[in-house]
């Protein structure tokens, strides 16, 4: 299902032209936030006979450690996107099914869906939905080597059969 939206991107940017493109934005807004910071200070030490106080100094100072912190967290945004586009790559192959979970009781439709999404090796995940007028349920389950985690519904069986396939 995730594969429809990347394969349908427009003018043939894909994932990684995604990610490229957002660490780019954040390395831009963060030259473009040091160079802003130097002028500041260099246009305040540039007035005469004004003297920079300790208040100044303090608010330059924790910006500069807002500055210092955003760069790491910058830093750990790019590295979990790295990890990310590993795992969206490993991923080989992804299943959905769409049920009633409450045919029994005559009620809903097909609004219900579990996807299947597994590695080379057969380890992934099976997301579930349920849904009903009152509330939505989201479960996630996981999958080592073809073999599930926890109890599975015959739903989520069903689902996981179709990858083994």
């Amino acid at each position: 299902m995730i594969e429809k939206y990347i394969n349908n991107l427009p003018y043939g940017i894909n994932l990684t032209d995604i990610l490229a493109l957002i660490i780019l934005i954040l390395i831009i807004t963060h030259i473009i936030g040091s160079l802003n910071r130097k002028k500041i200070k260099k246009e305040i030490n540039s007035i005469p006979g004004y003297e920079i106080n300790s208040k100044i100094l303090s608010d330059i100072s924790n910006i500069n450690q807002k500055l210092e912190e955003f760069s790491k967290t910058h830093n750990e945004l790019r590295f979990g996107i790295s990890n990310l586009e590993n795992k969206v790559r490993d991923i080989i192959d992804i299943k959905t099914i769409k049920y009633n979970p409450y045919k029994d009781m005559g009620v809903g439709g097909n609004q219900s869906f579990s996807t299947a999404m597994i590695d080379k090796n057969g380890n992934g995940i099976i997301l579930t939905n349920l849904y009903s007028r009152e509330r939505t349920r989201v479960l996630l389950k996981e999958i080592k080597e073809f073999q599930p985690t926890q109890e599975l519904a015959p739903e989520e069986k069903e689902v996981l059969g179709m990858l083994r396939r």
